[in-house]
Formats: C-alpha cells, sequence, structure tokens
C-alpha cells in the first residue's frame, strides 16, 4: 500500500485517514470509521462484521513519532460497518463518503494516483491489475445494491408487521386461547404449551396462570363461570395488550401471524421465480 496518508475531515464525523493501494483501491482506517459510526470498541465490531479479506494491518507513524500497526478496511468492509450501525447518522456518513471522500480519492480517474500513474507509463501490464481493480469495485458496488435491496425488504416486512399490530389495537375485548392461537395457524392447546415451554404461563386447579415476571403487567383477566352444576370454572382470558405480548414472545420463536405468513411466502414463491431460471 502506498505510504501517503489523506486525511478527510467532516464536522460531524470528524477525521478519516484513507490510503490507496497498488491497484488504486482506496482502503479506510477502520478506527476511524468506527468512531464515526458509533461503535464503542473497533477490534469487536471489526470482528462481528467485517470479512477477513476486508482487512489488512498497515503501519502508521502516531503522534510520538513511533509507528503503530494500525487497521484499514475496503470499500466492501466500510459498507460492512455503515449497514450495521444503529446510528440515524449512518446515512448521512455514507452520503458523505460516497459523494466528497470517494470522488475526492479517484479525481485523477479509474482510481489513478501520481504512483499509479507512473506505473502505468512504466508498466504495460500495470493496466490489466487496474482493470481487474476496476471490475472489483464494480462488484463491490453490486453487492452493496443487493444488501439495500434486502434491507428495502426488510422494512416491508416490518410496514407488514406494523398492520398486524394495527389490527390487534383495533381489536375491543378480551379473547381467548383459542382466538389468539387461530392468529397462527396453530392449535390452543399448542399455544398454551408454548407458554408453558418458556415460563411464561402454568396450570393451577385447571387454569392458566401467569407467572410473577407477567402477573400484574395487564396482561391476561380471569373470569368465572359457574356451571349447571353449581361448580365454580376460572377462565384466563387475553387483553390486546397481552396478545401484542404474546405477538413479541411468539416472533422471537419462529412463530407468525397467518397475515405475516403469507406475504413471507409470496416473497419466497418471487425469490424462486427469479433465481429458479
Amino acid at each position: 500500500m502506498e505510504n501517503q496518508l489523506q486525511i478527510f475531515s467532516n464536522p460531524e464525523f470528524g477525521e478519516v485517514r484513507t490510503q490507496v493501494d497498488e491497484k488504486g483501491e482506496p482502503w479506510f482506517c477502520a478506527k476511524d470509521v468506527c468512531d464515526a459510526l458509533g461503535y464503542l470498541k473497533a477490534r469487536n465490531a471489526i470482528a462481528q462484521h467485517v470479512d477477513e479479506d476486508d482487512a489488512l494491518k498497515q503501519g502508521l507513524i502516531d503522534s510520538m513519532g513511533r509507528k503503530q500497526q494500525t487497521t484499514f478496511i475496503n470499500e466492501s468492509g466500510l459498507y460492512a460497518l455503515i449497514l450495521s450501525s444503529k446510528l440515524e447518522s449512518a446515512k448521512r456518513f455514507k452520503h458523505w463518503v460516497t459523494s466528497e471522500v470517494l470522488p475526492s480519492i479517484r479525481k485523477r480517474g479509474a482510481f489513478f494516483s501520481n504512483d499509479a500513474l507512473e506505473r502505468a507509463v512504466r508498466e504495460p501490464d500495470f493496466l490489466i491489475k487496474l482493470a481487474s481493480a476496476i471490475k472489483h469495485e464494480r462488484q463491490q458496488k453490486e453487492m452493496y445494491a443487493q444488501k439495500c435491496t434486502e434491507q428495502g425488504e426488510t422494512i416491508k416486512q416490518l410496514e407488514k408487521q406494523s398492520a398486524y399490530v394495527d389490527y390487534v389495537l383495533q381489536s375491543p375485548g378480551l379473547l381467548n386461547i383459542n382466538q389468539i392461537a387461530q392468529d397462527y395457524g396453530i392449535s390452543a392447546q399448542c399455544l398454551n404449551s408454548l407458554l408453558r415451554q418458556h415460563l411464561i404461563q402454568y396450570k393451577s386447579n385447571n387454569q392458566w396462570i401467569l407467572y410473577a415476571k407477567y402477573k400484574d403487567k395487564g396482561y391476561v383477566h380471569s373470569t368465572t363461570h359457574i356451571l349447571d352444576n353449581g361448580i365454580v370454572v376460572m377462565h384466563t382470558q387475553w387483553t390486546q395488550k397481552g396478545r401484542l405480548f404474546l405477538y413479541e414472545q411468539l416472533k422471537s420463536w419462529g412463530f407468525y401471524p397467518i397475515m405475516e405468513q403469507q406475504d413471507m411466502i409470496k416473497r419466497t414463491d418471487l425469490f424462486s421465480m427469479d433465481y429458479g431460471r
């Protein structure tokens, strides 16, 4: 990698150090990127989100004149950190990098730095390597576009989930377990068993009772019925708040309402049509 370091500054994101390798490909100081995107520990973020091939160690001279090994990441690694960031400003950071930083690095066109220009004159084979670098960059952009498409599908799925939540909120009154189980296409026995296995409820005197952790949260309401023979029977019914609680719990266990399952099937069919050709 070339030794010349180029530093880009932004009032919101601070400084980001960059270098260009012998192929003219830009690399970004991982620590600077992680700081800008809100990662508390750069090492952990890189290990978790960046592929090994997208990162390398490069010696840099610090303010005290010491040579320190610093991790740099390529564009693929950069986009991986951007997409995984939880900050709302990540989108603005991406815009800054793609609209200002990268164009500035490539202002000579085709990734040409001064050294790259000299090598192109001295070594004809270098142009072949450069073409490979351009192809690699195009592949990275296609991968990034695919990730953006996947994010769009995720947003659509969240909107579908929101539709089910709206449906729940618009449904007044109490529900028995059979009614809620029907939302998911499973039996009441299966749903009760799931809640028991996950220590949400237990059975006492033929009535399902919530464990103390969930008991006073307004999820359920007990109703009393007197049978013809005079026997008093207690039943547990779920409130709409409890129904939403079950929605989040069941979703975490891989169970989705039929309303959302149908949308998943449609998306799976479309995926099969696109990639099964």
